[in-house]
């Protein structure tokens, strides 16, 4: 293998170039070396990488970044081996929901799977083992929609735990309507704990226990929060962008 730094590279035309310790310079391109390798290189970094040699040059077939190193406060270098303290100081050691969200910010990196779940379609499934890392992705996504004043719920697994538990045998069919039932009561209560109404409002509660359509429901709500609550300028934003656009964001893990 041998070893350069990057040179040039282009976003939007999904190629680059490396210089190689050697003084040669290697193409690199997206479709050779992995989108999200692609995506985390920028010009300057250290790299390690395998090559081949082609009609039109030397093209790099995978890459690799060299081990980072930091400026400590006593100024020498330390290189980072990703040792379990090293692992533990750069990413913490909580849950991505739990972690402070500073911390979380500096340390997560939008790979492609993000970006196919944070985007504008109806309705997105990502499946995995546990472990991997889904609720970092929901959280951030999370962040983000709420970020850009976008009427957005997180239903976690301790929401839902027991939905549909009833006594005694019950048919399939009925099972699913009392899910179904009760995750639209869940919902709507989210909706109305997101912007810190009162429950016990009548008119609040007189749309919250409405036999009409959930999404009617939501933007009952949602329409009659200035009137019946002082809410801050944020959850205002929320409300009136989602007025214009009636576009909720409900992510959903179990």
């Amino acid at each position: 293998m041998k070893k350069g730094t990057v040179t040039f590279k282009s976003k939007e035309k999904g190629y680059g170039f490396i210089m190689s310790e050697t003084d040669e310079r290697f193409f690199f391109h997206i479709t050779q070396i992995g989108h999200e390798n692609f995506e985390q290189l920028t010009k300057g970094d250290s790299v390690t990488f395998e090559n081949t040699e082609t009609p039109r040059g030397m093209q790099v077939t995978s890459i690799l970044a060299n081990p980072i190193f930091i400026q400590n406060t006593n100024h020498f270098k330390k290189t980072i081996n990703f040792s379990e303290e090293q692992i533990r100081e750069l990413f913490g050691d909580l849950a991505a929901e739990d972690e402070n969200i500073d911390r979380f910010n500096s340390y997560f990196i939008k790979t492609d799977t993000y970006e196919k779940i944070h985007n504008s379609l109806p309705i997105r499934i990502l499946v995995a083992h546990k472990g991997i890392g889904k609720s970092a992705i929901f959280r951030m996504s999370y962040i983000e929609n709420q970020n850009s004043n976008v009427l957005s719920l997180w239903v976690k697994p301790n929401d839902i735990s027991n939905l549909g538990k009833v006594e005694g045998p019950i048919d399939s069919l009925e099972l699913i309507r009392q899910w179904h039932s009760g995750l639209d009561e869940l919902i709507i209560n989210k909706i109305i704990s997101n912007f810190n109404l009162n429950s016990e409002n009548s008119f609040i509660n007189q749309v919250a226990n409405k036999g009409i359509k959930l999404a009617d429901r939501i933007a009952t709500i949602v329409k009659k929060v200035p009137e019946v609550v002082n809410i801050d300028f944020t959850k205002k934003q929320v409300a009136e962008q989602y007025m214009k656009e009636n576009k909720i964001i409900i992510i959903l893990t179990i």
